[in-house]
């Protein structure tokens, strides 16, 4: 290896760092909600296909391994959410 210093490529856009560190909390707070409900959404609906398509219970079972933190985070986002508005 060449001594020296190197250039470093960054894979994080500068829009990216921006808004990370703004102070836009309404923003990054609403897009996150978005993304764990989407993630709740999907996976009940992949954890019902498995349901109807006749998979094994242990196999429909596995599915609340991503299930529960899901709806435990959904609760924690409605929750502030609703604490945000009466507040």
């Amino acid at each position: 290896m060449p001594p020296g210093p190197f250039p470093v490529t960054s894979t994080v856009s500068p829009i990216t760092i921006a808004a990370l560190f703004s102070n836009v909390y309404d923003a990054i707070s609403a897009s996150i909600g978005i993304i764990a409900i989407l993630l709740l959404v999907f996976t009940l609906i992949g954890k019902e296909l498995a349901r109807t398509h006749g998979s094994p219970t242990r196999e429909v079972g596995a599915w609340d391994v991503a299930v529960v933190p899901l709806v435990l985070s959904a609760g924690v986002i409605f929750g502030l959410r609703l604490l945000e508005l009466l507040g």
